[in-house]
């Protein structure tokens, strides 16, 4: 009990001793007035107490349904001194109406049965707002047991519910906080690693529900052969430093998956408790972003260093920050040596000024396209066309340029312009085709080879645009090598060029960008494929008659199969037309059904290893017997591993009489262990043979087979496929031919 509780309870006491004692002194005739000022004088310390108190005392006189408070009432309900009324009724009806009938009810009881009576409400205040106090009490009875008084006192609680009140609110902002986070939230015990709690976003990642999370071990969140190791050292830290970590390691969802996370623990102390809170943060999308990048970054390392051109990167004050090993080869340097040192290092001196206005352009349009002279560490210029643009190197700025070494074709230029007639009579002996177009495709010039491959007199070319030349199907083709000539530089694309009849001539065209008189123009050289066209026609024919070939071969098989089983007749090619209807109604693609086909019209190839007395006997096989037949299959794929077919057919052959329950043969596989194909193929010759007639027994009707096959769906039979099968019988009108 409190030093409060223990204080009302002690002026309760002395109250109910003050009052017997008043009664007495009231009943004794031969009181003196020595009693009767000790009396008033005990009264006024008890008034004098109860005014001082922090709780309310109150003495209900029931007869008369006075209520007499003891202690401040009327200033902790808001009214004047004196004004609250002193009634029963008045305090009852000060109750809220959410509590009155429960309070009443509880007096009601005490007042009956004697028991307890201790109750939390909300009394209003003058000004209507309302305060939570406990109010405890209890009846005096005379000696007829009739009820006389009920003394009791009354604690404002209003602050502690008004704390009980926040803290209930700041626990549901916290669980809402705690059950909508983005990341996972576990909390463990410390000591043992038992799971105490765990967020929805963790039972997502894991893919379990939380009941069964809670009261694992939290090895239960990680793959057995994860980092478990790190793991627990992390968690001992934790226990000894106290101190928030961050750890990647690895956890394990309900599916096997194996998800990276980040998980930043920290050490809590929850009412005496060590408690680690785990935040996980699932990182898998990142490490592969990171991986990736990391693969990336190999390729371009890869890319970078084989690009035959010169590639560097510089800063605006033309510092080499980075350059290939063919570059730095190409000055006769290593990269090493190059980086850190300016540009203007390795250009000759009249090529020094412009570095800056390169720059400027590159930063001001977004590209910048010229040509400089590069200048060896022997001393040997390099005449190079240089296309830059500004980059992102790192965190700073950057100019990216790539530098292609046309030393020799300026030197060819030279040569070109100096001899001019002479190259005119080269390319005109040349058996290429040869073009020289501008930037809109305006021929320029070409060679006599032009003019007798095209029909075209000179004249008519020379208002031709180079497009006008090509079939009308390649077109697009070639505007878009045209452009990539004139922009990169070079291209190369095999088109057929339209001669002046008509005629559709295939060539391979080269184009090459040059200047003439500084305008940009391409350079094509084409050569006749006429015959490499034609021998690769020859191999496409070669090829579909090796196809051809092997068909005849696959169903020359197959009538050997049936040459041996006249019973069967005609079994293997209505089993190929039910097995690929099937695969067609299952949207199979083209090249799959080939080879159910293929592996249909011969899947009972393995029979020519049975006796010809055992297949064609008429009645019942034997146990021996029928173990002879079921070798077929394996027979059948023992034939057929040496063919190298475009399709597995050996196995499909193989597998063709397993179920899907594993009561097949011969391997006795199950469910997804047998191939689709065989899938198909298993139910296309259950339908076909029990559909036929054996000299055993008679054919049965197709709605008794398909009633067998729909009754063994998913358990001798794949259920996608009896689905198939069923439905191009009975709604799509299959028949066998």
């Amino acid at each position: 009990m409190s030093d409060k509780e223990k204080t009302q309870a002690q002026l309760i006491k002395e109250l109910t001793q003050l009052r017997r004692r008043v009664a007495d002194l009231e009943q004794s005739e031969t009181a003196g007035k020595k009693t009767e000022e000790e009396l008033k004088a005990s009264q006024m310390r008890f008034a004098l107490a109860a005014q001082s108190a922090s709780d309310l005392i109150w003495e209900w006189d029931i007869p008369t349904g006075r209520l007499e408070w003891f202690g401040p009432i009327d200033k902790f309900l808001g009214y004047a001194s004196g004004k609250f009324p002193r009634t029963i009724k008045a305090w009852e009806k000060a109750i809220h109406p959410n509590d009155h009938d429960r309070v009443m009810a509880a007096l009601d009881q005490h007042l009956k049965e004697q028991t307890p009576y201790n109750e939390e409400y909300r009394v209003r205040r003058k000004n209507g707002t309302y305060r939570y106090w406990i109010d405890r009490g209890t009846a005096q009875r005379d000696s007829k047991s009739n009820l006389l008084k009920m003394v009791g006192s009354c604690t404002d609680i209003t602050a502690r519910k008004r704390a009980e009140e926040a803290l209930r609110e700041s626990e549901k902002r916290y669980r809402v906080l705690f059950e909508e986070a983005r990341d996972g939230i576990a909390l463990a015990d410390a000591d043992t690693g038992i799971l105490l709690d765990c967020n929805r976003a963790l039972a997502d990642l894991i893919g379990r529900n939380r009941a069964e999370l809670i009261g694992q071990h939290q090895a239960i969140l990680h793959p057995p052969s994860g980092n478990n190791t790190g793991l627990s050292s992390t968690f001992k830290k934790h226990l000894t430093n106290k101190e928030g970590q961050v750890l990647e390691t690895q956890v394990l969802t309900m599916t096997g998956e194996i998800r990276e996370v980040e998980i930043k623990a920290n050490l809590l102390d929850l009412q005496g408790r060590k408690v680690l809170q785990g935040l996980f943060h699932d990182i898998t999308e990142r490490k592969k972003a990171e991986e990736a990048l990391r693969e990336s970054e190999t390729r371009f390392r890869t890319l970078f260093e084989a690009i035959p051109d010169t590639i560097l990167v510089h800063d605006d004050e033309g510092t080499i920050l980075h350059i290939n090993e063919i570059g730095a080869h190409r000055l006769e340097l290593s990269a090493q040596d190059l980086v850190g040192k300016n540009l203007r290092a390795i250009v000759t001196p009249e090529n020094r000024a412009s570095i800056a206005d390169h720059i400027k352009e590159a930063h001001k349009v977004g590209w910048s396209r010229f040509e400089t002279t590069y200048v060896s560490r022997s001393g040997w210029k390099i005449m190079t066309e240089v296309n830059e643009r500004p980059i992102k190197f790192g965190k700073e700025k950057a100019i990216l340029s790539v530098a292609r070494d046309i030393t020799e074709r300026k030197e060819a230029e030279k040569a070109l312009v100096r001899e001019k007639n002479f190259s005119t009579t080269i390319i005109n002996s040349s058996p290429d085709l040869l073009f020289v177009f501008g930037e809109k495709g305006n021929i320029i010039r070409w060679n006599s080879n032009a003019e007798k491959v095209t029909g075209y007199s000179a004249s008519e070319i020379a208002k031709m645009n180079i497009l006008e030349f090509v079939a009308k199907e390649d077109i697009e083709t070639a505007a878009q090598a045209a452009q990539e000539a004139l922009t990169i530089g070079q291209a190369s694309v095999e088109i057929n060029l339209r001669s002046k009849p008509g005629k559709k001539i295939p060539f391979y065209i080269i184009g090459k960008r040059t200047k003439i008189e500084n305008d940009n123009c391409v350079v094509c050289t084409g050569i006749d494929i006429t015959e490499r066209k034609e021998a690769e026609d020859e191999v496409k024919r070669g090829n579909e008659q090796l196809r051809k070939t092997l068909i005849s071969t696959v169903n020359a098989l197959a009538s050997t199969v049936e040459m041996k089983d006249q019973y069967t007749a005609g079994h293997q090619p209505r089993v190929t037309q039910l097995a690929c209807a099937i695969a067609k109604e299952m949207d199979l693609p083209a090249g799959q059904i080939e080879g159910i086909r293929m592996a249909a019209s011969i899947h009972d190839i393995g029979k020519l290893m049975v006796p010809a007395e055992i297949l064609s006997k008429p009645g019942p096989l034997t146990e021996i017997q029928f173990e002879m037949i079921k070798m077929h299959p394996q027979a059948g794929h023992d034939i057929l591993k040496g063919i190298e077919f475009p399709w597995p057919v050996a196995e499909i052959v193989l597998q063709h009489h397993e179920m899907i329950d594993g009561s097949g043969y011969p391997r006795r596989l199950v469910g997804k262990e047998i191939m689709l194909e065989a899938r198909i193929l298993t139910v296309a010759n259950v339908v076909e043979a029990m559909t036929s007639h054996r000299p055993y027994r008679p054919a049965y009707d197709i709605k008794e087979v398909l009633a067998e096959i729909s009754k063994n769906r998913g358990i001798l039979y794949d259920a996608a496929v009896v689905d198939a099968c069923v439905k191009l019988f009975a709604e799509k009108a299959f028949a066998f031919v």
